[in-house]
């Protein structure tokens, strides 16, 4: 296919008419440039990146508004009607249309390699499992609010593309892989200032995409429209809006990680037997949590710094439990040494107005827990592991309007009796 389109492109050259006839994509699709030299709209042949691509994009309700147009019709073709232009393998588009469309206007999101026509020193290597982590390094743009020393994984496969050098020119940072985040980019962004044409490179496998994956690429797709495309939600009075990890938030069978699952079980046996309302991190910006009772989030990445800050503000309850408070700031380091599990009450207020300062409680009973080094700016620490008076563990933050916040960085899931009698201290702090 690759290779007829060599062809075709090379054919074309010579003439000054078209003589592969571009397809003008109808106002309101989806311009899909494909690998394949079948681009038939009705039965395109399409690899398994493209596939998966195309069946998410069919799922969030784009049946029959997708144009297929292969590589060797990209220069004839009129994208002036596509709401956004998406490909997935190089070769497909060329770095002078992606310039082009961006520049006037057009949203343009490159999937694994489709982006090395922009430049860079581009590379796969399955070697490693951090090659499949992805750690977001600035808020901006799609992951605005996610910014965090921790990593989260995208990919079910170790295998993924990244930029080693020589980044895009034009072209702004926002991620990288695990293994190397400071040499290794895979999340890039472009934004035209007057046109307000947009531009993604997301370089992880679509087919290898995990629950974090497709989260991260509906932030991706949803960051180009105005409208939500993402659907929000609206909690209901006196519910919890419980952030979680994974992609399904169904509330009547959502799919929970073992420790929201422990923190659901806990919340259905103190009370809120059906009043916990479920959203997943792509939806979160796009909901209306102004009448939940608490918002609850047990792991990164899931809710982000703005949407907290702004909970806070406005006199809401916010409780990040284990590493879910690594957005707020700070330096956060995983610990499964038996004395990083136990809390050290520093000082008995806010939540821990119970118990003698100095008092050891141990939380977990096994696995790891969090810790930061550095105090979050807002945040006051009350408490630390065990194995280093600067491992702080236990924060709050509050301010005039009622806002309360606590994060408490140790893992549900392995909680002890005395972990979960803290746990409940905090709820009822937070109600």
């Amino acid at each position: 296919s690759a290779g007829w389109n060599s062809f075709e492109m090379l054919l074309d050259w010579f003439f000054d008419e078209d003589i592969i006839e571009g397809k003008t994509v109808p106002a309101g699709n989806i311009a899909f440039i494909i690998y394949n030299n079948n681009d038939d709209d009705t039965s395109p042949a399409l690899t398994s990146d493209e596939q998966i691509i195309n069946n998410k994009l069919i799922g969030m309700g784009w049946e029959d508004k997708i144009t297929y147009i292969k590589s060797s019709r990209v220069k004839n073709s009129d994208f002036s009607g596509a709401v956004l232009v998406v490909s997935t393998e190089y070769p497909t588009i060329d770095k002078n249309t992606v310039n082009t469309l961006i520049n006037s206007g057009q949203n343009m999101m490159l999937l694994k390699n489709s982006g090395s026509v922009m430049g860079g020193t581009w590379k796969t290597d399955g070697c490693c499992s951090q090659r499949k982590y992805l750690q977001v390094l600035s808020n901006e743009s799609f992951f605005d609010g996610y910014a965090s020393n921790l990593t989260f994984e995208t990919n079910t496969s170790n295998a993924s593309y990244f930029i080693a050098s020589n980044y895009p020119v034009g072209w702004t940072v926002i991620g990288g892989n695990a293994y190397n985040s400071n040499g290794e980019k895979t999340v890039l962004y472009r934004e035209h200032t007057t046109s307000g044409g947009k531009g993604a490179i997301f370089t992880y496998y679509p087919q290898n995409y995990n629950n974090a994956g497709w989260n991260s690429f509906e932030m991706l797709l949803d960051w180009f429209f105005d409208e939500d495309i993402i659907e929000g939600k609206t909690v209901p009075a006196g519910n919890i809006a419980f952030i979680i990890y994974n992609n399904n938030d169904d509330d009547t069978s959502p799919t929970l990680s073992s420790a929201e699952n422990a923190v659901y079980t806990q919340l259905y046996n103190g009370g809120y037997e059906d009043k916990v309302t479920f959203i997943k991190s792509s939806r979160l910006k796009n909901s209306d949590l102004t009448d939940a009772a608490i918002v609850i989030s047990t792991q990164y990445p899931t809710i982000d710094k703005n949407t907290a800050n702004t909970l806070i503000s406005s006199g809401k309850k916010v409780f990040m439990l284990y590493n879910s408070g690594a957005v707020m700031g700070g330096t956060w380091t995983s610990d499964s040494n038996s004395e990083a599990l136990k809390l050290v009450v520093e000082s008995n207020t806010q939540y821990l107005a119970d118990y003698a300062v100095s008092s050891t409680l141990s939380l977990q009973s096994s696995q790891s827990a969090v810790y930061t080094t550095v105090i979050p700016v807002g945040w006051t620490a009350i408490g630390r592991n065990n194995r280093n008076t600067t491992y702080k563990t236990a924060l709050y933050s509050t301010n005039a309007g009622g806002g309360r916040a606590t994060i408490l960085a140790y893992n549900p899931y392995y909680f002890t009796t005395t972990g979960w009698t803290l746990f409940d201290k905090i709820i009822d702090w937070l109600e």
